[in-house]
């Protein structure tokens, strides 16, 4: 090979080299740029995904829910039926309202005449009535010209003062659309099955906004109990109206529970329910409405499901949580020991220590960054209930409350207007706030009717 030839094969090689470092070069940034886009991608569904999973989403919105790695071993061997030890129930037996005799003539075999039977047995069952066919009743309204010059039309308390449905009816609609949760097709066909009546969706609606003008007058004063409550319950979650998120606001005591819907969820609808004066203690989370209103006790579920978060992807934080749930129990534990003023505040000392001790190992953790920041900006409301009676340190009581209407949210989807949000809601805490005092929904609503 001549040394010409010789050179131009390495000229050759060399073009060739780099030709391939050119196309590898293209080709690893081709993959950087797709590399990027994939990490923009996983942090858009982070995002998105956080909205599912994180310490103070609502069970309504868990949707992805790990499963422990054990827990199909221990459905496994849990064995069906009550546990080892655990006495067992009968319902019990009513009186009877009524006795009817089961008896035969014949001998179903040889059919002879039977005569008086020689002994009887008792069986008490309980059942209902069948659907009774639907009342049309007449009324004749007298009407009296007093001496006085007053002309006055008779009244009747099942004689309503406007519209063709009686109270009875009236109440059996609010009762299946608040407490049955039922869209308005539903309680249509089960009105016709049960009485044979046929009312059209519209005329549905009207009922149920003439039933909740009713008992317009004790939601009124609901809301007047629950401003001079000692404590207050508060939560708040989206509910759409004509297709736009409102904020559906609860506001709960152990006697009474109000919802109203607004457009905001700022702190002016505290101030609106509540008072810009208000005396007594919110429970409520970390949200920013509640703070700078009075008292305020902040939920340690929160507290504590916050810092579940970070051990769940991080197990050496598990012991800290243990701290943390551990000074929850002995706080209550220590309360339920002491009853005095003086008591009170030295567990409240005590428990401002334990809360520092887990601040300071929290602060020395770049992974608990959010848990520490959430600790300390609740600082030292934690403790309220330490220092109040019958406050409570979680924030389940409005948590709870708003459940049946996330359920109703569920069904329905949206409501259509704000007069069709204000009949649910009132109709909503007057039958919310009846089962928390022990009383029947449906007796109070007939007699609002009535009245």
């Amino acid at each position: 090979m001549g040394e010409e030839e010789y050179l131009h094969q390495i000229a050759q090689l060399r073009h060739e080299m780099h030709q391939m470092r050119k196309q590898h070069e293209e080709e690893v940034l081709e993959l950087k740029k797709q590399l990027l886009a994939a990490h923009r991608e996983i942090e858009q569904l982070k995002h998105r995904l956080a909205a599912y999973e994180n310490a103070h989403t609502p069970p309504s919105k868990q949707r992805f829910k790990e499963q422990k790695e054990d827990d199909t071993d221990e459905e496994e061997e849990k064995k069906r039926g009550r546990p080892p030890g655990h006495e067992g129930s009968t319902r019990e037996t009513p009186e009877p309202t009524e006795s009817i005799d089961a008896t035969e003539e014949k001998c179903p075999d040889c059919h002879r005449a039977l005569g008086e039977p020689d002994f009887f047995e008792t069986k008490t069952i309980e059942e209902i009535p069948a659907p009774a066919p639907l009342r049309i009743i007449q009324f004749r309204i007298a009407h009296y010209n007093c001496k006085c010059g007053r002309h006055i039309a008779a009244s009747h308390p099942d004689l309503p003062k406007a519209g063709r449905f009686g109270p009875q009816l009236q109440t059996e609609i609010a009762e299946m659309k608040v407490e049955d949760r039922l869209p308005f097709r539903k309680i249509r066909a089960a009105l016709s099955r049960k009485y044979g009546v046929s009312i059209s969706p519209a005329t549905l609606l009207e009922i149920e906004g003439k039933v909740a003008t009713a008992v317009a007058p004790e939601y009124e004063k609901l809301k007047t109990r629950i401003r001079l409550a000692k404590s207050v319950h508060c939560d708040e979650t989206t509910f759409r109206i004509d297709g736009e998120d409102w904020w559906l606001w609860v506001f709960a005591t152990d006697s009474g529970i109000l919802f109203v819907m607004r457009r905001t969820r700022s702190g002016s609808v505290v101030d609106e329910i509540l008072g810009k004066d208000f005396g007594g203690i919110i429970v409520a989370d970390g949200f920013s409405a509640y703070q700078n209103r009075g008292l305020l006790q902040r939920c340690w579920a929160h507290l504590i499901r916050e810092l579940e978060e970070v051990a769940k992807e991080f197990a050496i934080f598990k012991p800290l949580l243990l701290g943390l749930r551990k000074t929850f129990h002995d706080l209550k534990t220590k309360l339920a020991l002491s009853s005095s003023q003086a008591g009170r505040r030295a567990i409240f000392q005590w428990g401002m220590e334990e809360l520092g001790i887990l601040l300071d190992a929290a602060k020395a953790h770049p992974q608990l960054k959010k848990f520490s920041t959430y600790l300390e900006n609740g600082m030292p409301h934690w403790l309220t209930f330490v220092l109040h009676p019958g406050v409570e340190p979680t924030n389940n009581r409005a948590e709870q409350a708003l459940r049946e209407l996330i359920v109703i949210r569920k069904i329905i989807g949206t409501l259509r207007c704000q007069k069709g949000a204000d009949t649910q809601t009132t109709l909503s805490s007057m039958c919310a706030t009846w089962h928390a005092q022990g009383r029947n929904s449906r007796e109070e609503l007939l007699a609002a009717l009535r009245t």
